[in-house]
């Protein structure tokens, strides 16, 4: 076994909770991507798209999984199927990658036909017989509905799709997920100029929230209230607070007031609301190329009117462009020899969780990873529940339990004490005394919430500049008043 395979073995069968980052040439290596491409893509279950989305005969959406040409099509009969999109006579693809309305599944090189089930239908210019019927069917693969949503297993040996979605089912007992039945959005793909996994993981952790979104998601889902509800290698969960603009007016229960990230690997990452559920599908195209395409379904309530542009389009494309300028930088460092990466922070437990699939497809007959050392507990980090206790998904305990982060300096409370020092001191320069003390009783206000719930200065630093800077400009003008007052007759 080579040194790389050394170490990522070593990377993949580690503790979720005590993960490592991965080597960086699994990121970038063409013959490790192939390897990937049999034992996982080709393997498992892909996500494909809404089933939604092929509403009728004839409706049709090819795609290539795992470097294999595939077209999800919707028969006269009114059942989906996954079929090859390679022609049985000279391997042209049969239909354009995307999708197609009202589609017959016809050759555009020599027009050999086949019927919406894959059965060989017919070649221009032989005679009856000439070509054999069974021998020229197009292969069928495994497909199955979750949520309304598309998975397709090109091998067809993978476990039912439903037998790894315990944690998932779980933590959404509280959601509908019948009701989400209207698609929207149904973005564009994109390729972006990144590995698979980069993407992957960059959908499912939410530490880079605060700092990569910092205009987008973090106004809405903010970093330092997500946490970890449940999962393993096949699937994870985590979930976080929605802030106050993003809930519902009525919101009361713990559905209504936070959202659920559920992880399906290897190309599988949404966010559950009370509102929509809305998704990114992960398909490589090469070592260092990636399609991303994003979905979502809402219910009938929550569906724009017809014809009209959804209006969470431009944000999702905001932070889609964001995702994406980040990955693409990330794959840029992927390409160094002289360093490598280290240690994850239990904010990312879930990234842990993927590396521990990798490592399962990877090397089956490797040992069982480690057990967590915090195993089945929650992350650290929770949103105020208190409203939702009665409604919140067994998964998530009422306690924390395991290691409790160190909390973040109280700076506003320390600026707040050291004020209220200087203002008592110097009162008896009256009109700066008054000022200083008008700020302190201020700062002493916002450093009594801070005490409670302290805001890192690196999460929040326009507000650490703002009250820091108000202290030295006062601190400076009174000392020149004082100053002014001492040489002047």
């Amino acid at each position: 076994m080579s040194a790389f395979d050394e170490a990522l073995r070593e990377a993949t069968q580690r503790p979720a909770d005590k993960g490592l980052a991965l080597p960086f040439e699994v990121y970038r290596d063409p013959e490790h991507f192939e390897r990937e491409m049999a034992a996982i893509f080709r393997a498992d279950w892909v996500v494909v798209c809404p089933s939604a989305s092929l509403p009728d005969a004839g409706d049709a959406l090819a795609l290539d999984i795992g470097n294999e040409p595939v077209v999800v099509l919707r028969g006269r009969d009114g059942q989906l199927r996954a079929l090859s999109n390679v022609c049985r006579h000279r391997g042209t693809p049969i239909l354009d990658e995307g999708l197609h309305h009202g589609q017959r599944l016809i050759c555009p090189y020599h027009a050999w036909a086949y019927a919406d089930d894959g059965k060989f239908r017919g070649a221009p210019h032989t005679d009856k017989g000439e070509v054999d019927e069974e021998d020229h069917a197009l292969p069928l693969f495994a497909l199955e509905e979750w949520a309304g949503i598309v998975f397709v297993n090109i091998e067809g040996q993978a476990p039912p799709l439903r037998d790894r979605l315990g944690p998932v089912e779980e933590a959404l007992r509280g959601f509908d997920l019948a009701q989400y039945d209207v698609p929207i959005g149904g973005w564009e793909p994109e390729t972006w100029t990144a590995n698979w996994k980069l993407a992957f993981e960059n959908g499912i952790e939410s530490y880079h929230l605060f700092k990569v979104h910092k205009e987008t998601l973090e106004t809405i889902t903010p970093t330092r209230d997500s946490f970890y509800v449940a999962g393993g290698p096949l699937a994870s969960v985590s979930a976080g607070a929605l802030t106050q603009n993003a809930r519902l007016s009525s919101a009361q229960t713990f559905e209504d007031e936070n959202y659920v990230l559920i992880s399906l690997p290897p190309s599988f990452v949404a966010i559950v609301t009370r509102t929509s559920i809305g998704w990114i599908a992960v398909h490589p195209v090469a070592a260092t190329k990636t399609r991303v395409v994003g979905n979502a379904l809402v219910p009938n309530a929550y569906a724009p009117p017809a014809g009209e542009r959804d209006t969470t389009d431009e944000f999702t494309a905001a932070f889609l462009a964001e995702d994406r300028f980040i990955c693409e930088r990330g794959q840029r460092g992927m390409k160094s020899h002289a360093s490598k990466g280290g240690q994850l922070v239990q904010m990312e437990r879930i990234v842990g969780d993927f590396h521990q699939y990798l490592g399962q497809r990877l090397y089956p007959n490797a040992a069982p990873p480690k057990q967590d050392s915090n195993a089945g507990s929650a992350q650290t980090r929770r949103p105020n529940m208190s409203r939702a206790a009665d409604r919140r998904p067994s998964a998530v305990p009422a306690k924390e339990s395991g290691p409790v982060p160190p909390r973040p300096f109280p700076t506003r409370a320390l600026l707040a004490l050291i004020g209220l020092w200087a203002a008592v001191a110097l009162s008896w320069s009256w009109p700066w005394g008054l000022l200083f003390l008008a700020a302190t009783l201020q700062s002493i206000r916002t450093g009594v919430i801070d005490l409670i719930e302290p805001i890192p200065r690196e999460t929040h630093p326009s507000m650490f500049w703002s009250v820091a800077g108000t202290w030295i400009v006062l601190s400076l003008a009174l000392v020149g008043w004082d100053v002014a007052q001492w040489i002047l007759p």
